[in-house]
């Protein structure tokens, strides 16, 4: 089913994306002192913990952009204009993500996880689409299809709250809040050029809630979440045509 859900070249990446957060994410096993046994038992429960949350964020992204008839590539994370200008750019883009998240990892001890190490491409089906609607995704569908990202991580979140399981919890609120900030080249960050006002609700409801799940209720955390959002965004709208 996976083979046939992504390409090798797709696969390999994921793979690679897998170990390098399941490496960052199972550095501290928040013990004082270093057991490796324990350590060992920690690290194999972050790999499962995070290859279930990428395989879901990949299967409801997948999915969304099927119903646009679209498909995905998984792609790395990473930047290849450093400056502003035609010529101000690198050779190969440089994997940030992975980089960023190894040393942020070993800097913070395992305190501090830059999360944000994946990319998605969406490729349109031309040929369908010309028979349904037009043939280029417009700004709109873009941006569902990249918001199906960070509001999967924060579901995640919630399931974790109701099993209890506190890593998974952990995890998924990372990738929540750095799949929501707009990096450049990132996801976030298309998804912010296609739609801008929907975005802004999005960020501030993802973000508000994700930070306020930690201490309370996840209907509290959601119901505070959209209040917050919905008040930026009519302020927002009121600034911008008023």
């Amino acid at each position: 089913m996976i083979k046939n859900l992504f390409k090798k070249k797709e696969l390999n990446l994921i793979i690679l994306s897998i170990i390098v957060l399941s490496f960052a994410f199972g550095f501290n096993d928040g013990r004082q002192d270093f057991v490796f046994s324990y350590w060992i038992s920690h690290l194999i429960l972050v790999i499962i913990l995070v290859t279930t949350s990428i395989l879901i964020i990949e299967l409801a992204i997948r999915n969304i952009a099927k119903m646009y008839d679209c498909s995905i590539e998984y792609q790395l994370w990473g930047i290849k204009r450093y400056f502003i200008g035609s010529g101000n750019i690198f050779k190969k883009k440089i994997p940030f993500g992975i980089i960023f998240c190894i040393l942020g990892a070993f800097i913070s001890k395992g305190t501090f996880i830059f999360a944000l190490i994946q990319n998605h491409l969406i490729k349109e089906n031309t040929k369908v689409r010309s028979l349904k609607r037009s043939q280029h995704v417009s700004e709109l569908e873009t941006a569902i299809i990249y918001s199906i990202i960070p509001l999967t991580a924060l579901f995640l979140v919630c399931v974790a709250k109701i099993l209890q399981i506190d890593n998974l919890a952990l995890i998924n609120s990372y990738f929540a809040i750095f799949f929501i900030i707009p990096f450049p080249s990132s996801d976030a960050i298309r998804f912010l050029f296609s739609a801008k006002f929907f975005y802004l609700f999005i960020f501030i409801f993802v973000l508000i809630s994700t930070i306020v799940l930690i201490n309370t209720g996840i209907i509290s955390a959601i119901i505070i979440g959209l209040l917050t959002a919905t008040i930026f965004l009519i302020l927002s709208l009121f600034k911008t045509y008023k």
